[in-house]
């Protein structure tokens, strides 16, 4: 019985970090789009693009409001988990709250960063 007292605090406290750490790194949803009623009656338009990451194509969802940039999805890609983990959501937040591609890449995930950043000007620039 002394060594389940023992070992009890020691699964306690491994089974916390599993939950903390599974919770944290969760996909992240893509934000939804707006409806017509929502953005006042104006009809945002999504435009899709792709540029080269670092494991191959990566193409993106771009929706436009009025010339707002309203929400920024990755559609596909083929690059590493990690990497890519690192650069969705931060870049395309990024370049929601800046409402512009000059942003900062994310620390260790620069090839896939750059790609985002290409594809999402290229999407705004189909846009006139």
């Amino acid at each position: 019985m002394n060594a389940v007292k023992q070992f009890a605090p020691i699964v306690f406290l491994c089974a916390a970090t599993v939950g903390l750490v599974a919770y944290n790194f969760q996909a992240a949803e893509a934000p939804p789009v707006p409806s017509e009623a929502a953005t006042g009656g104006s009809a945002a338009e999504t435009y899709t693009a792709t540029a080269a990451g670092f494991g191959g194509d990566l193409t993106v969802e771009v929706v436009l409001d009025g010339g707002s940039i309203v929400s920024v999805s990755v559609v596909d890609h083929s690059e590493t988990p990690d990497f890519f983990d690192l650069a969705v959501p931060t870049v395309p937040n990024r370049i929601i709250e800046n409402q512009s591609t000059d942003v900062d890449t994310a620390s260790g995930a620069t090839a896939t960063s750059n790609a985002i950043i290409e594809a999402v000007a290229d999407a705004i620039a189909q846009a006139g």
